[in-house]
């Protein structure tokens, strides 16, 4: 769920807080990474690099 609410502070989930990584917050995390132009992790891969970088620029809640 932390991961939904980083993606709703960043304007880019506004589905269930739920836990579960769907189709949603798949597209939500694969247009951060492409904003930032992150590629190392993979497209809507919450790998290490794109979580550094959204846990630096979100509060988590």
């Amino acid at each position: 769920m932390e991961l939904q609410h980083r993606l709703r502070e960043a304007g880019l989930y506004d589905g269930p807080m739920n836990g579960r990584y769907n189709e949603d917050v798949e597209w939500g995390v694969g247009q951060y990474q492409q904003a930032r132009e992150l590629w190392s992790d993979g497209w809507g891969v919450y790998g290490p690099e794109t979580r550094q970088w959204l846990e630096s620029e979100t509060a988590g809640r």
